[in-house]
């Protein structure tokens, strides 16, 4: 009898130490080993120059495809030759996921879907008051650890959602090939409106963008022709003097 309750207590102590062993091995890594990783699989890229295509949607805007050169350099000098790109969100465009560990605290809130694969779901939070965006959730793709979606906390009934797309370059760096911004406005249900449409064309498109937050439409940009570490000079990130 003694015999039978050993055995028994032993598969208990088993089973409990098995199981608690995969509840370990599931457990989630924290929002900020997730961006570790993501900060990781780039950490090797000192500066880039890639050509960017728009093509622009907005409520009330009307505007021809846009096009433009980024150049990147870390740790955080961003330039685009051309001012058509200035309605573009930078966060996106140009995501630094170094600076984005340095200025935000990330809090894992659990597993979720983006374009039909797993993602980590993180909410960050800015770590200064100063921040231009003071929260945010992004969703990241564990199986090459890079930014599949980014979305902002909604403000006055707008919310601005990113999608990317990566292929691996030079293959090590897994870079984005496409994004799309979505524009939205929440009902009082919470639901997104869908995106208004309008042939109006302002004279002056920029003008017009810079002056208010799009309140929906979307913009989709492409990322082509890649030149990674090619030892860009800090003169491309000067400001540009008016001429006289």
């Amino acid at each position: 009898m003694t015999s039978t309750k050993a055995v028994k207590t032993s598969i208990l102590v088993f089973a409990l130490t098995f199981f608690g062993q995969l509840a370990q091995s599931q457990k989630l890594p924290s929002g900020a080993e997730v961006l570790q990783k993501v900060v990781k699989g780039v950490e090797g890229v000192q500066d880039y120059e890639v050509s960017l295509e728009a093509d622009v949607h907005l409520e009330r805007v009307r505007i021809p495809r846009a096009k433009a050169t980024m150049y990147f350099k870390k740790p955080d000098k961003v330039h685009f030759d051309s001012p058509s790109i200035a309605m573009m969100p930078r966060e996106g465009v140009a995501f630094n996921s170094a600076a984005v560990l340095e200025q935000y605290t990330a809090q894992m809130i659990g597993e979720d879907t983006v374009q039909g694969k797993k993602a980590f779901k993180l909410q960050l939070a800015a770590k200064a008051a100063t921040a231009r965006l003071r929260q945010l959730f992004i969703w990241v793709n564990p199986e090459n650890w890079t930014i599949s979606r980014l979305q902002t906390i909604p403000h006055e009934g707008r919310i601005l959602t990113m999608d990317f797309s990566y292929v691996l370059q030079d293959g090590k760096y897994w870079m984005p090939v496409a994004l799309t911004a979505s524009f939205g406005i929440l009902d009082e249900g919470g639901m997104r409106r869908p995106q208004a449409d309008s042939s109006s064309s302002p004279e002056t498109p920029l003008d017009q963008m810079q002056m208010r937050t799009p309140r929906s439409g979307s913009i989709t940009i492409t990322y082509s022709d890649y030149k990674i570490n090619v030892g860009l000079s800090d003169e491309i990130f000067k400001p540009q003097q008016n001429k006289q």
